[in-house]
């Protein structure tokens, strides 16, 4: 309802009708703003299918529960589809943030208005696709991103049979760091620099993991009718380790939903045209000749643009090890208290236990008994101190604010009554 009848009928009501009438008047108007308003609104909203949505979710949640830490164990999982957007009008865009709360499992895709900053960015530093301040998703996700934030498996859905669930990364919630570690400093939307850092500290090494690809031709054609992305580029690669081969454009030029490889769409769950993330090629042998076409809004590639493969053995021999000393802990919810507890076992040369949980403020931690203070490392997770040989670690997690909280609720709630009761006895004391 336009807000101009609407003051005007609110303004008559008021000044120019009996006091008698003007309570049951203005309830009038809310209810007629009330109406229009949705009967405009819902008359061009989609609707779901309720039947739908109750039999596929009765399906997803099942095939969810195994993988839902039925153990007891920490650990995130990967949902690469879902079956209840079915349920839903094509045009609904239901991206499903929040099935990781709907079926009770620890995934990456994330929407919340108070989401931490710290974590969005260090997430987006590490090739995650981030909307906006508001989100996250694990678009971008890769071995070492695997590894980091503890991604044990991922699930395919099956409306008519059973789940397919595949092994990723099976080196805990974390495992023990070197001091470098904790010293590496992440690139705002450099990935694949963030990356390689972070491998050199935990095992380093005289050749690079991510070996950049050898750019041998940069065809360049221009499309007047294209007003975002004109310029198309196709470029000839060849590929300088057997692994994974990326692309990451750190200025964010390209339009993804359009890139093909050696004349293959390259699929992606979102859409990331003009933003930041890291984009998976395909794996390739080393000396592959590979094609690349992507539409961009520059004429030039420059320095922004990377590529390079992930040498699949290097970064196998770094899980392996670290295997050994992997953080594999249970947790439980104690009164207003989660609790995070398990073993790690170290060297002298891992000084401190990596966690692959945020590092907010609340959380409180002790190893073998005795409290310890946690770091911030890569710009967003927990690290505690430990020693060589068995660790014992627990994380207890406190409400930020939550006693002092409670202390003004309390106090306020007294200052009431007490005002309450003196207000009252002073009416009383005046009737009299």
């Amino acid at each position: 309802m336009s807000k101009y009848p609407n003051t005007f009928l609110t303004a008559s009501c008021l000044f120019l009708t009996a006091k008698r009438w003007q309570v049951l008047g203005l309830t009038g108007i809310t209810a007629l703003e009330l109406g229009l308003n949705s009967k405009l609104m819902m008359a061009h909203s989609p609707f779901g299918n309720q039947t739908k949505y109750v039999a596929a979710y009765r399906i997803e949640d099942r095939q969810m529960r195994s993988v839902s830490d039925p153990d007891g164990q920490l650990y995130r999982v990967e949902s690469r589809n879902t079956l209840i957007n079915q349920a839903y009008n094509a045009s609904s865009h239901y991206r499903n943030y929040n099935d990781p709360l709907l079926f009770n499992f620890h995934d990456i895709s994330y929407y919340s208005s108070t989401f931490a900053t710290q974590t969005r960015l260090m997430l987006k530093s590490l090739g995650l696709f981030s909307k906006n301040a508001r989100r996250v998703s694990s678009e971008g996700l890769n071995p070492v991103t695997d590894l980091l934030l503890a991604i044990k498996y991922d699930v395919q859905l099956n409306a008519v049979g059973q789940a397919t669930i595949n092994s990723r990364s099976q080196n805990g919630l974390g495992f023990a760091v070197p001091n470098a570690f904790t010293q590496v400093k992440l690139r705002q939307n450099s990935a694949l620099v963030n990356q390689e850092r972070i491998l050199q500290s935990l095992q380093p090494s005289a050749t690079a993991y991510f070996g950049q690809a050898v750019r041998l031709a940069d065809h360049v054609s221009y499309d007047a009718t294209a007003p975002t992305f004109p310029y198309r580029h196709t470029i000839k690669l060849r590929v300088t380790r057997t692994g994974y081969l990326y692309y990451n454009d750190t200025l964010g030029q390209s339009k993804f939903t359009t890139m093909r490889v050696n004349g293959h769409l390259v699929p992606t769950k979102f859409n990331a045209n003009g933003d930041i993330v890291l984009r998976s090629l395909g794996y390739f042998d080393k000396g592959s000749l590979v094609t690349l076409t992507v539409k961009r809004t520059s004429a030039s590639l420059g320095t922004h643009v990377h590529l390079a493969s992930l040498d699949q053995a290097k970064f196998n021999s770094i899980k392996h090890r670290l295997r050994a000393s992997r953080f594999v802990p249970t947790y439980h919810v104690a009164g207003l208290h989660t609790i995070v507890s398990g073993p790690v076992t170290a060297t002298h040369q891992q000084r401190w236990c990596y966690i692959a949980i945020p590092a907010d403020q609340g959380w409180a931690a002790t190893v073998n008994g005795a409290k310890v203070r946690t770091r911030t490392v890569i710009g967003g997770m927990l690290a505690v101190p430990i020693h060589a040989g068995h660790n014992h670690i627990r994380l207890i997690y406190h409400v930020p604010g939550l006693k002092l909280g409670a202390l003004i609720s309390l106090l306020s709630w007294l200052s009431f009554l007490t005002w309450t009761i003196w207000n009252r006895r002073r009416l009383r004391d005046t009737a009299n």
